[in-house]
């Protein structure tokens, strides 16, 4: 067996043996420790074997991964949102179709455990059987907004035809944006004749905005037009660029240099909403960018590869890596400076931008966001949404140290400033920064009541960004 197959198998055998707590189980009520129903090592590796090749050799050894597969269920519904998360990555990775009827028995009749339900959810749609539909139909009429998002995104990993009639009436009973992204993504994933005709069709009946812009990249993707390893690698400068690196689109500009030897420019990255107007962005700051002679980089986290962009993706293609891969791409080909750049946020680009301040500060020289969401300071919630390390990630490490020393600014209209959320994230930093002794550089700017609208906020993120505008 190779080296990576044995130390996975390691990785998750030492996983539950190394917690003997007993922990409450979700069927039944009864508590048990773990560690004395797992299999041993040696049964573990058979196992691997065994569903490498797709077949058990000894009733023995499917008794055994059954036993496995109960076990990070049951982990599954741990309190411990890190076992919950190493439970689910062990279990994409074992279970086999033979395991699905065990776990459509899990799900709830209600959604009693919602985060252990959705990654569950996750699990079973990551079987890509047909045989799960009818339960994941009846739970979706069940559940709460959240779960039902994560039903969408299950069924989008069936890839059958008799799952895209499912997502088209789903797609014609609502008007929720976010509904319709998830669904549109779930067709494109499926792709094919029948899902690109679905999308088609749908358009017309799709409110202008962001679920028309949603539906006019889905159906790209669904049609197998976009190439997900092509790279855009000529620039033109001083004219406006619409360009395409490994599937993810972006908007480019860079000013003529007027001599050669004339200094690089900086870069301004832009980032845009849960609206998808990445476009908008780009035209709001492409007059400040050839005033100041900077580069802009804007781009397009769409909604099938990039569901979660302000969350980071962690379950997907990371959008913060996937936005730094750009910015080195366009720093070395098209000569601009990227160790640092400039940034501007609304919206979920604003949680988005916050979240990469306190990953990663030093790629910061100056950004402003406006945002109604904060991430929670306290060391009790992990990282995307609070700044505990979190093994989904385990390389990110939120910095508070590094945030206060980030040279930024929260816009934010008195509604925003005056809430317990932002009061909370700021008092936070402050008070943090006051304990090590430090001198913050974090900044406030509220919005007068003719600056609200986009236009206006980005000219109050201008004159912070760019002071002597």
């Amino acid at each position: 067996m190779s080296s990576i197959f044995s130390s996975e198998i390691r990785r998750i055998h030492g996983f539950l043996c190394s917690v003997f707590i007993p922990v409450t189980l979700f069927l039944g009520g009864a508590s048990s420790a773990y560690g004395a129903d797992l299999p041993s090592l040696d049964q573990v590796f058979r196992q691997e074997r065994a569903e490498l090749r797709g077949e058990f050799e000894d009733p023995s050894e499917r008794e055994n991964h059954q036993k496995l597969v109960e076990s990070l269920i049951r982990y599954l519904y741990s309190e411990d949102l890190q076992e919950q998360y190493q439970a689910e990555v062990s279990l994409r990775k074992i279970v086999t179709p033979e395991d699905l009827p065990r776990l459509l028995k899990e799900i709830p009749p209600s959604a009693d455990f919602p985060v252990s339900e959705q990654r569950l959810i996750g699990v079973i749609g990551s079987l890509g059987d047909t045989r799960a539909l009818g339960a994941l139909q009846k739970e979706f009429e069940l559940s709460k907004r959240d779960v039902q998002l994560s039903i969408i995104d299950a069924l989008g990993e069936i890839r059958d035809d008799s799952v895209v009639l499912l997502l088209s009436n789903l797609l014609r009973r609502t008007q929720d944006s976010e509904y319709h992204k998830r669904t549109l993504a779930a067709l494109a994933k499926i792709g094919g004749e029948k899902a690109s005709y679905a999308i088609q069709s749908s358009l017309a009946l799709l409110p202008e905005g962001v679920s028309r812009r949603a539906g006019n990249w889905s159906l790209t993707v669904a049609k197998r037009e976009l190439k997900t390893d092509s790279v855009d690698t000529e620039f033109k400068p001083s004219l406006p660029s619409t360009l395409v690196y490994k599937g993810t689109l972006y908007y480019f500009y860079r000013p003529v240099s007027v001599h050669s030897d004339s200094p690089d420019p900086w870069l301004l990255v832009g980032l845009h909403g849960g609206d998808l107007g990445a476009k908008e962005i780009f035209d709001l700051c492409l007059p400040i960018a050839k005033k100041y002679k900077l580069a802009l980089l804007v781009p397009f986290f769409d909604p099938v590869f990039f569901p979660d962009y302000h969350l980071f993706n962690l379950r997907g293609i990371r959008s913060d890596q996937r936005l730094f891969e750009l910015m080195d791409f366009v720093g070395k080909n098209a000569k601009v400076k990227v160790k640092e750049g400039y940034f501007f946020g609304v919206d979920r680009g604003g949680e988005f931008l916050q979240r990469l301040i306190f990953a990663h500060p030093s790629r910061i020289a100056r950004a402003a966001f406006l945002t109604p969401n904060f991430l929670s300071l306290s060391d009790a919630e992990f990282f995307p949404l609070g700044i505990r390390a979190t093994a989904e990630a385990p390389e990110l490490q939120p910095s508070l140290h590094g945030a206060i020393k980030s040279d930024f600014a929260i816009l934010g209209d008195p509604p925003i400033l005056t809430g317990k959320a932002y009061r909370s994230f700021y008092n936070g930093l402050a008070d943090y920064a006051e304990r090590e002794q430090m001198v913050s550089r974090v900044r406030y700017r509220e919005l007068k009541p003719d600056q609200i609208g986009l236009v206006g906020v980005w000219e109050v993120a201008t004159r912070y960004l760019f002071p002597l505008e």
